[in-house]
This record gives C-alpha cells, sequence and structure tokens, in this order.
C-alpha cells in the first residue's frame, strides 16, 4: 500500500514538473512575442524599419531578408525565466530566389509591396502601399539546441499617401 502511494505519488509530481516546464516556455514565448511585438509596432511606425519612401509596390527583392533587432532587447526576460532562452527574428516577406529555400523551411510565405486602396469614414479612398513582415520567437530548453517552441507572426505595414505608418498584425501561429 505504501509502495503504490509512493509510486502514485512520483507519477503526479513528474507529471507536475513536465507541465511547469511546458507552461514556463509559453509564458516566455508570449511575453517574448509582446515585447518584439511593442518594440516593431513602434519602430515601423516611426520609420525606423523602412522609410516611407521605401513603400513603393516596385521595390526589389531583399537576398538577406533579416532585419536587424536591437540586442538585448529580450535580455531582461532571459535573465528572469530560469530554464529557457527566448530568440527572436525579424524577415521582411519581400525576399529574393535565394532566400527561398530557407524560407519554405521556415514557412514563410513571400509577400512582395503592394497597392492598397483604403478609405475611413466615407472619405476619398487613399491609395496606400503594405509591406509585410515576419516575427519568429524561438524559445529553448537550456539543455536542448533545438526549439523547443515557435510562435510565428504575420504584421503588415500600411504606408499613406502623406507618409502615415501603421503596423497592424495579420496572425500569429504557434509551432
Amino acid at each position: 500500500m505504501i509502495f503504490s502511494f509512493l509510486a502514485i505519488s512520483c507519477r503526479y509530481s513528474a507529471s507536475a514538473s513536465w507541465e511547469t516546464r511546458l507552461l514556463r516556455r509559453e509564458n516566455a514565448a508570449l511575453q517574448g512575442e509582446a515585447i518584439v511585438r511593442n518594440w516593431f509596432r513602434n519602430s515601423a511606425e516611426c520609420g525606423e524599419i523602412a522609410a516611407p519612401s521605401e513603400y513603393t509596390p516596385d521595390e526589389g527583392p531583399l537576398d538577406d531578408p533579416y532585419l536587424e533587432i536591437p540586442d538585448g532587447i529580450l535580455s531582461v526576460l532571459n535573465y528572469y525565466e530560469k530554464g529557457v532562452t527566448v530568440e527572436a527574428e525579424l524577415i521582411d516577406q519581400n525576399y529574393s530566389d535565394s532566400f527561398l529555400p530557407e524560407a519554405e523551411r521556415l514557412e514563410i510565405p513571400r509577400g512582395a509591396p503592394s497597392e492598397l486602396m483604403l478609405s475611413k469614414d466615407g472619405s476619398d479612398p487613399d491609395i496606400c502601399v503594405a509591406r509585410r513582415y515576419f516575427i519568429r520567437i524561438k524559445v529553448f530548453d537550456r539543455t536542448r539546441e533545438d526549439p523547443q517552441l515557435v510562435l510565428a507572426e504575420s504584421v503588415i505595414v500600411v504606408c499613406g499617401s502623406a507618409g502615415d505608418l501603421h503596423a497592424l498584425t495579420l496572425c500569429t501561429n504557434k509551432q
């Protein structure tokens, strides 16, 4: 009887620690996503990601679509999250054919800049140009090299004819 109680207790403890690690990874991923999304939105709307003059439908594709994220943006999160490491990548979806194999591996769709006609409150339509970006948040268990959880977010940045920029999240996927 005592042995069966100990066996059940050990099984419950192992299950609880597995669930705790899973929740810790998901929590770290969501916090990392919120930090990077907030930085991206502010940077994009200030023209730091791409200037309004770069929003043209005929903008050529990039050979290296990885964009820089400030060093240390996730350092506080990584300091407080014990057992996991959070990393982020920002990718312009207007990439060239040389990036296509990696894009297929990472499941990043291609998206060239495009024109949109938007109107607000019944006003005359405004011709805008939209660019697409992809944010990947990877969470690693510190004892493993492969990511244990990946959050992928598609974001569109719209530039109006007056040069005003707006970042909109299209979707978020958990991989």
